[in-house]
């Protein structure tokens, strides 16, 4: 099973299940207990994952920011070698 595959069964568990509701309102402290730990697990969870893929966009755009200031760069350097070899043979 894919981690996607995983997360959606344990979202659909709860909330895709109008009986569970029901069966866990049933169940003992303990058991209500270690639900709500394995809820807040999978929230935590779900925000590493959300964290992990921030930070894979903010990496792809900054290497995209870099090439476009090496390019742009490389340009301006170019010019400006060209004016000072212009000004050094007159």
């Amino acid at each position: 099973m894919s981690v996607h595959e995983i997360l959606s069964s344990e979202v659909i568990k709860r909330h895709g299940n109008p009986d569970w509701y029901r069966l866990e309102s049933e169940r003992g402290s303990v058991a209500l207990l270690t639900e709500q730990a394995q809820m807040r697990a999978l929230r935590l969870y779900m925000r590493y994952l959300n964290k992990e893929s921030r930070d894979r966009i903010e990496a792809m755009l900054a290497a995209k920011v870099q090439r476009g200031v090496r390019s742009d760069a490389g340009e301006r350097l170019a010019r400006q070698r060209d004016v000072a070899g212009k000004a050094a043979n007159p």
